[in-house]
């Protein structure tokens, strides 16, 4: 049986820290890793890593990062089916996407560690509306136990951008039950103060990059959330 472990999920940054705590015990260890992002992996790329011995003695162990996003579907079907023909192998995947339930179901024999955000951190983005700011700063500092501040900046900066894209009426290509949560949320502002919001937004991402914010990424976050 293949020793394959697959870490991936929505929440990338919890994934991503599990996956190099894995990797980095494995070097502790003393395995030799070889490490390849999924656009470059080949067949004979896999010939070769999985049936060489290393040159000290050591275990090998393959590392791929992003097969789901960089190969098309029949690709990544015959390199998974070649990963598979090496029964010995040890292979760590990170994807920074979900590997679907149907996916797994495929794949009995791998180990799927798949990392799910929250749902308290839909609740907060979902429930910011103007003249809340008890509740809104309650709720920042309930979902920050949680999620990474740096990541929840991102998500605010996401939902600011469909916020205005739905008082546009521009939603194509989203969910039905988006298109609903968005518009009603968006009902509560008026549309010059979401672009002002979504502007403040990228001023403090602009500080965060070029180390411009002394009291740091929760301050700014505190002070915008208390003036909506």
């Amino acid at each position: 049986m293949n020793n394959i472990t697959v870490y991936s999920g929505e929440d990338i940054v919890s994934s991503r820290k599990a996956f190099l705590e894995h990797t980095q015990s494995l070097t502790n260890d003393n395995y030799e890793l070889t490490r390849i992002n999924g656009k470059d992996l080949t067949e004979e790329f896999l010939e070769l890593s999985l049936s060489s011995s290393s040159l000290f003695g050591q275990k090998k162990v393959l590392i791929i990062e992003n097969l789901l996003l960089s190969q098309k579907s029949k690709e990544k079907d015959k390199l998974i089916e070649k990963i598979k023909s090496f029964p010995d192998s040890v292979i760590i995947f990170w994807e920074s996407k979900e590997y679907s339930k149907a996916d797994q179901l495929k794949q009995p024999n791998f180990i799927f560690k798949n990392f799910k955000l929250p749902q308290i951190l839909f609740k907060f983005l979902n429930k910011i509306v103007p003249d809340n700011k008890e509740d809104n700063l309650k709720n920042f500092h309930l979902v920050i136990q949680q999620i990474d501040p740096a990541y929840l900046f991102l998500m605010l900066i996401r939902q600011f951008r469909l916020l205005i894209m739905a008082s546009d009426n521009e939603t194509s290509g989203m969910q039905p039950w988006q298109i609903s949560n968005l518009l009603k949320q968006a009902e509560e502002f008026k549309k010059d103060d979401l672009i002002k919001i979504y502007k403040k937004l990228l001023e403090i991402d602009l500080k965060q990059k070029t180390s411009q914010s002394p009291n740091g990424l929760v301050y700014e976050l505190d002070l915008l959330l208390a003036d909506i």
